[in-house]
């Protein structure tokens, strides 16, 4: 299997990941809904370190720890991580994508508790193209900054951030 999408009707739980430790060859995994996923599911894509595309919806049950499991996805191009009002990801999960140098595009929806000191990881995201941040409140823009290197980024989402007069700096 190189690619995986489960649509939004299928609740995936924890169980349903098991099986694809064994899919060292997935290149893309799709979860509408990941309202019953953990940090031990996610340990089970382990393995798969040839992912291109990651994207959990309504993941509010993941920790930083658990996105440990996607370090070292060197082939990494998107990254879609959506929260919210309970999401607990927050400044340090991006650690986990350091490795992840291809990265093209990045979402983190709905994160309350991520701030402009987890932006700091973008400085080491030389192809990062698009960014959102939309409904990350905790965001005020001190961190933009740190994107001053990603000098192919061309668009910045920062809806429902507690971002003001930005536009001067930003270009």
């Amino acid at each position: 299997i190189r690619g995986l999408a489960f649509p939004a009707k299928t609740l995936v739980t924890d169980a349903d990941l098991a099986p694809l430790a064994k899919c060292i060859d997935l290149r893309s995994l799709v979860i509408a809904d990941g309202s019953r996923l953990t940090d031990i599911g996610l340990a089970s894509l382990r393995g798969c370190k040839d992912l291109e595309t990651i994207a959990i919806e309504k993941c509010e049950s993941i920790t930083n720890s658990g996105l440990m499991a996607f370090r070292g996805c060197k082939q990494l191009k998107n990254l879609v991580l959506k929260g919210g009002s309970h999401g607990k990801l927050t400044d340090s999960c991006l650690v986990a994508f350091l490795d992840s140098k291809s990265l093209e595009g990045l979402c983190l929806g709905s994160f309350p508790r991520f701030g402009d000191e987890g932006l700091k990881v973008c400085r080491h995201l030389q192809e990062l193209e698009s960014i959102s941040l939309e409904g990350c409140s905790s965001i005020n823009g001190s961190g933009l900054r740190f994107m001053k290197t990603c000098v192919r980024l061309r668009e910045i989402n920062l809806a429902g951030c507690a971002v003001r007069d930005l536009l001067p700096e930003m270009i």
